[in-house]
């Protein structure tokens, strides 16, 4: 009973003696530079927190430090409620070892906006030099056992515009060289979950994990990798995996053109001079706009000057995709190849045209450059320079019969046949073509070729003319032949098409044909009728005229 009486009022006394301690000889002024000078000593920059401190005592000693704010050149953090856990023999001297931290609701602000990218580098990431690592993380690290972010707001101001993230909240642990997080990104509206570990003792090498989950939508993107750090350069390399990609879901509000620029305009700025980053990805279905590119794969390459992707492969309109593409910063040139290779043309795209051509096995490739200059995609596709070849195969062609055609002119009987002939255009009518072949270009706005080939059974056409991309008019001449067992010397004819994609005119030229059908009707009237004419090729001009 002796022993536990003892050690009950040892016990009590280690409880009480501070409280007395505290209660008769604590001096808040002085407790309060005692921190400030600690904390100074550790951390440079202007650190201020209200004269008032709170103090618990129980189970451990905490200190309750209000209105903290800390600035430094363009950081700038302002905390509402930090919470200090210390050790009380610490406490007891008069100094401030941290054991844990916890900062309730803090707004952390970096503003880049006036400061390029060398000097962003010199100001805050110096210290990452292998040779600093221990120093720096002697200072600022290791003096915390354990940091704690709730419910924080982290500004980052560019020269691309402000990034926020909200409702932070993140976990960082000394001895497990780990990071465990969680925040909302609103500019893709989105939250993010993190996990880090270091995989070397002055985090050279981090082990990291990324988990994106965009608002009300059910899948999840992943990006896992390793983040080196090697002297003045930051190097990721990571797979990004996901099964549904949705990029108008990714960029909020982006069917806003003021957005669209914007995200445009931070692409561009995102580039470093401290940053390098490979990043493979695997996508199940990847959309853009209204366009679903399934299977996907590529290799993506970041660096101060330069993006690349290669090795772009999907599966496109039930065939196979594959580009490669380069863009540079210094000159805003963005340059690349593609291929798509066996597609087949939907019909649902062209439901509002009178004629129109789907299915087919069909290749395209092409070599294209752009310059990007003002920060959106019209610049890309003012400054568009591709040349390309196109070729269809067994494809249909919707709106008209010309199998029809050619019979009608295989039955051709006289003059009054002419204008049933051509009355073309019939609903739920399909034509089967053999092939169309085509070398195009774009420049200046405008999509050209002067040798597309269309061949059916019964028809063949030569084309040539142009596609104005910024006003979607066209202006194509047509010479159609068509096919008559009948008659094979059946002339050809021109049809040209010009007017705004949504309302053609179609000039018709039908002058050789209309000499030849009058002729022939009227060489088998006077056949008929046992009738000659002195000047019949007089006459005949009299028609055609």
């Amino acid at each position: 009973m002796k022993i536990i009486r003892f050690f009950f009022l040892f016990l009590v006394t280690i409880l009480i003696l501070p409280i007395i301690y505290f209660s008769f000889f604590f001096d808040s002024e002085s407790f309060k530079n005692s921190i400030t000078d600690n904390i100074s000593n550790k951390i440079s920059g202007d650190i201020r927190f209200d004269n008032k401190i709170d103090l618990t005592f129980f189970p451990y000693p905490k200190v309750v430090l209000n209105n903290l704010s800390f600035i430094d050149k363009n950081l700038s953090v302002k905390v509402a409620n930090t919470q200090i856990t210390s050790k009380w023999i610490y406490l007891l001297r008069g100094d401030l070892k941290f054991k844990n931290v916890k900062f309730l609701n803090p707004m952390v602000s970096f503003d880049f906006k006036t400061v390029d990218q060398s000097v962003i580098h010199n100001n805050y990431f110096l210290h990452v030099n292998i040779g600093n690592n221990s120093k720096f993380l002697d200072q600022h690290i290791r003096i915390f056992e354990k940091i704690e972010i709730k419910n924080g707001i982290v500004s980052i101001l560019t020269n691309s515009g402000q990034q926020n993230l909200e409702k932070v909240n993140f976990s960082f642990v000394n001895s497990r060289q780990q990071i465990n997080g969680n925040f909302f990104l609103k500019n893709f509206n989105s939250n993010f979950s993190l996990k880090a570990i270091s995989q070397s003792q002055n985090y050279e090498e981090i082990s990291m994990s990324i988990e994106q989950k965009i608002l009300d939508q059910k899948e999840k993107i992943f990006l896992n990798g390793v983040l080196f750090i090697k002297g003045r350069t930051f190097e990721f390399n990571g797979l990004l995996q996901s099964k549904n990609l949705n990029i108008s879901e990714l960029i909020q509000n982006n069917r806003q053109k003021s957005k669209e620029k914007d995200f445009l305009k931070k692409i561009k700025y995102s580039f470093s001079d401290f940053f390098k980053i490979n990043i493979n990805a695997k996508i199940e279905k990847l959309k853009i706009t209204n366009q679903t590119f399934k299977n996907v794969t590529f290799n993506s390459f970041i660096s101060d000057n330069f993006m690349r992707i290669e090795q772009f492969n999907s599966s496109y309109l039930d065939g196979v995709l594959k580009f490669n593409a380069d863009y540079s910063k210094l000159d805003n040139r963005l340059k690349g190849v593609l291929f798509l290779e066996d597609f087949s043309l939907p019909s649902n795209h062209f439901v509002e045209t009178k004629y129109y051509i789907s299915g087919g096995k069909n290749s395209l490739s092409s070599s294209f450059e752009s310059i990007l200059l003002k920060n959106d995609f019209q610049s890309l596709i003012s400054n568009l320079n591709l040349m390309g070849k196109l070729e269809i195969k067994n494809a249909d062609l919707n709106g008209i019969n010309l199998e029809e055609i050619s019979k009608k002119i295989d039955n051709f009987t006289g003059i009054n046949d002419i204008f049933e002939i051509f009355k073309l255009s019939k609903k739920n009518q399909k034509s089967n073509i053999d092939s169309i072949k085509s070398n195009f270009r774009i420049n200046n706005n405008e999509l050209k070729f002067d040798n597309l080939t269309f061949k059916s059974p019964h028809i063949t056409v030569y084309s040539a003319g142009k596609y104005f991309l910024n006003t979607k008019r066209f202006d194509v001449s047509n010479e159609i032949t068509i096919k008559s067992k009948k008659f094979p010397k059946f002339p050809s004819f021109n049809v040209n098409i010009k007017g705004l994609s949504s309302d053609f005119d179609y000039i018709y030229d039908f002058k050789n044909l209309k000499e030849y059908l009058i002729s022939k009707s009227l060489k088998k009237l006077l056949k008929k009728n046992n009738e000659k004419l002195d000047n019949f090729e007089n006459f005949l001009e009299f028609f055609i005229d």
